[in-house]
């Protein structure tokens, strides 16, 4: 079925913009004025941009604490990687790809557990 106007669609790429603004309404403008909410926003901004780099600080420590005793045995990936390069059966290729898929899942757990030990 040919379209009579598809030698005038998609020729042409369209830049749209959204522009959302939140308007208090009625006496939501008073409430957030008396309750200092804005004032309130820009002292906790402040305080995270301070302590940021000392919370960044703190969980770089924590995962390498949490990873300096975990062995991860990457061969069986790494393997099926190798595995999933070389085949051309696109069915084959499928199996392998879930095999690793939990290969990889696994080696996650293994990950998520050394920290919930730490």
């Amino acid at each position: 079925m040919n379209n009579n106007f598809s030698n005038f669609t998609n020729l042409y790429e369209i830049s749209k913009t959204l522009r959302f603004e939140l308007k208090p309404v009625g006496e939501t403008e008073k409430l957030l004025i008396e309750n200092k909410v804005f004032k309130k926003d820009k002292i906790i901004n402040k305080a995270y941009h301070k302590i940021k780099p000392f919370l960044d600080k703190l969980h770089r420590l924590f995962i390498k604490e949490s990873l300096e005793n975990i062995n991860l045995d990457y061969s069986k990936a790494y393997q099926k990687f190798l595995e999933i390069e070389k085949t051309n059966d696109k069915k084959q290729k499928d199996n392998l790809k879930k095999e690793f898929d939990n290969i990889k899942k696994d080696l996650r757990k293994q990950i998520v557990n050394s920290f919930k030990i730490t």
